[in-house]
């Protein structure tokens, strides 16, 4: 069997002090283990800073590094400066205020590596949670509907 191809991952992050570690350790976290994690904070004014070098340092994980920008450059631009370290032939981009299940990557992947369909960019459904992580909403195809009908739907408890 074939060895999978690393993937890359970008994390933006911009004022995100209070979620950017749980986005850091969720790609960390992932079944793919051929990982290259780059951080990119955003020139943040609150104490972004210290949180991703706190978490980093307790995972002391060297798929993990970490950018710190000296002037804000907008969510492109950083993105811009996350892919500049990387060389990967897949990318997958993290907001600072979300967070992936630990297959996330996995299933992605083997989407684009599925021999019968091409597949050139991925995306998914989202559960929007609360700062503890309670669900508020199942999915996330609510956002731009306004045709009537109820604000969730019901989620799957089981993967198949």
């Amino acid at each position: 069997m074939p060895a999978l191809p690393a993937v890359g991952v970008v994390i933006t992050n911009f004022n995100n002090q209070s979620f950017v570690g749980s986005a850091i350790q969720s790609a960390a976290r992932q079944t793919i283990r051929d990982l290259r994690i780059i951080v990119v904070d955003d020139a943040s004014t609150d104490d972004s800073d210290g949180a991703i070098r706190d978490v980093l340092s307790r995972l002391a994980d060297p798929r993990c590094h970490y950018v710190r920008l000296d002037s804000n450059r907008g969510q492109a631009g950083a993105i811009r400066r996350g892919l500049a370290d990387l060389d990967t032939p897949f990318v997958c981009f993290l907001d600072a205020d979300d967070y992936w299940y630990p297959e996330f990557v996995a299933r992605h992947l083997a989407a684009h590596l599925n021999a019968d369909f091409p597949v050139a960019v991925t995306f998914c459904d989202s559960h929007i949670v609360d700062a503890q992580g309670r669900m508020l909403a199942g999915t996330a195809w609510w956002f731009d509907s306004n045709d009537g009908r109820p604000a969730c739907r019901p989620r799957r408890t089981t993967l198949t």
